[in-house]
């Protein structure tokens, strides 16, 4: 709602105050903003429906008007503050209103720019240097650091000089990121950090980097199949040797290892072990036979249910491998997503994809029932957004 009083407030104003050559530009922008302000009330005046598959839709949508609105808003404020400095505007104009630093940094926090909203605080000179603080530890749980940003959170927790608010969200955030740093000695990962990659996920797709999301999707599938074999096997499995070794131990007329030397991957498995994705849908395949020996009719139908699902995703791959994240400089865009998916024609039919759902919001979706399948918990709410949500509330001016 600060954007749009901002921009309200901006184009009743004479466009007299900006700069002659950037006027036409400011004129666009701004018609443009309030445009894509009336297209995002309009998406959430729908609701958030009830039903996963729309809900995803639905979300997608928000995230991409956002985005849209986060563009132009930078573009306006730049160009006016630019005048701002240059030359003040005449006395007989009315002065161009800029927002103050609260108001923008309250949705970088709900967007979880936090980055971003750590800079504006600390360059606006405002008294919000605790928020800046828990900004910078939540930037580096997002690039998926835990055990510094924990010590950095628990001493903001017991600084007497903040408020209350700010030690409690402190404090959430230091538990989140025990939680985050336990690790068996068993286990290559835990289903709670599978769980935080995944929401590290949806936030880059709300920013739009498309790339990184499906960076971050691959790393979690490839993790989550691995550790659904290490809790059978018991044992931590990094590596070829450890994976040879385990497949050495196991009965030659066990299920698991008939199932997997009967699929078309387990060439994958005895080259890389459980280091691709294609080794780990071999040993999937043998788990599956090891649920039907013991009836265990639900652990078939979610352990297919992911093998399907990584197969028909396994288009999307190349297109990570072939980008700058990757081995290449390939762009990835909607359309190349759209392609990569329509390889696998009965896909909806084989996952109930519903047909509403395209490009990204497709993957989203596909990724999201992998991680629940494979035994990834995945709680309603991104606990990342969640607190950027309960900083912007923080800073929220009254």
């Amino acid at each position: 709602r600060y954007w749009r009083d901002w921009s309200s407030d901006v184009c009743s104003s004479d466009l007299d105050v900006v700069a002659p050559e950037d006027r036409r530009r400011v004129a666009t922008t701004l018609t443009e903003l309030a445009q894509w302000f009336e297209t995002w009330q309009a998406i959430r005046d729908e609701g958030e429906p009830a039903v996963l598959d729309r809900r995803e839709a639905y979300r997608s949508r928000i995230r991409s008007a956002e985005q849209e609105i986060l563009i132009r808003y930078s573009t306006a404020n730049t160009l006016l503050m630019r005048r701002r400095i240059i030359a003040p505007a005449p006395t007989n104009h009315p002065p161009v209103l800029i927002p103050q630093p609260r108001s923008v940094v309250v949705p970088l926090l709900h967007d979880g720019l936090f980055a971003l909203a750590s800079r504006v605080i600390r360059t606006a000179g405002t008294d919000l240097d605790d928020v800046a603080d828990l900004c910078d530890v939540m930037q580096r749980r997002l690039e998926f650091e835990f055990s510094r940003p924990r010590i950095h959170a628990r001493a903001i927790a017991d600084r007497p000089t903040a408020s209350l608010r700010i030690r409690n969200a402190a404090s959430t955030l230091a538990r989140d990121l025990d939680q985050l740093m336990v690790q068996p000695v068993n286990q290559s990962t835990t289903n709670w950090q599978l769980a935080e990659l995944f929401w590290n996920a949806e936030v880059c797709l709300r920013h739009g980097r498309i790339a990184d999301f499906l960076a971050r999707m691959w790393n979690a599938i490839e993790m989550a199949l691995r550790l659904r074999a290490e809790l059978v096997a018991e044992r931590r499995i990094t590596d070829l040797a450890a994976a040879q070794s385990w497949w050495n131990e196991l009965d030659p007329e066990s299920p698991v290892r008939k199932g997997a030397c009967a699929s078309r991957h387990f060439g994958s498995f005895e080259k890389d072990g459980l280091m691709s994705v294609r080794g780990c849908i071999a040993i999937l395949q043998g788990l599956e036979e090891s649920a039907v020996a013991n009836h265990d009719w639900a652990e078939v139908e979610r352990l297919n249910g992911a093998r399907s699902a990584v197969c028909v995703l396994e288009p999307i791959k190349q297109l990570r491998n072939d980008s700058l994240i990757a081995h290449g400089t390939i762009a990835v865009s909607e359309d190349a997503i759209s392609r990569a998916l329509g390889r696998s024609t009965m896909r909806q039919q084989e996952l109930r994809i519903p047909a509403t759902l395209t490009g990204t919001a497709e993957v989203a979706w596909i990724y999201r029932q992998v991680m629940t399948d494979l035994g990834v918990h995945l709680c309603d709410e991104n606990p990342i957004l969640a607190m950027g949500r309960a900083l912007a509330l923080i800073v929220e001016p009254t």
